[in-house]
């Protein structure tokens, strides 16, 4: 598959990620609300250090705002901390 780091912005990449976990990752009701609270969160945070750009992200530091996302949303320890 083709990089899209050129061509989707946080929210468009963020909706396909969404969508992507929703539609194939078997998730009931509960765990996508979760799945998409810690989305949303991780976009706030994502403004909120006006880092708006994938250039130059390193994996650890986006896992490491997923993971402060996750813990906003009280996600921690749902399936969703497994994708």
């Amino acid at each position: 598959m083709a990089g899209f780091g050129g061509s989707l912005d946080i929210e468009a990449l963020v909706a396909v990620v969404y969508h992507e976990r929703v539609a194939h990752g078997q998730l009931d009701d509960e765990a996508a609300e979760t799945e998409l609270r810690v989305l949303e969160e991780f976009i706030l945070l994502r403004e909120e250090t006006e880092a708006t750009e994938w250039a130059g992200e390193s994996v650890a530091t986006i896992s490491d705002q997923l993971a402060e996302a996750r813990e906003i949303a009280g996600g921690e320890s749902d399936e969703t901390a497994a994708g």
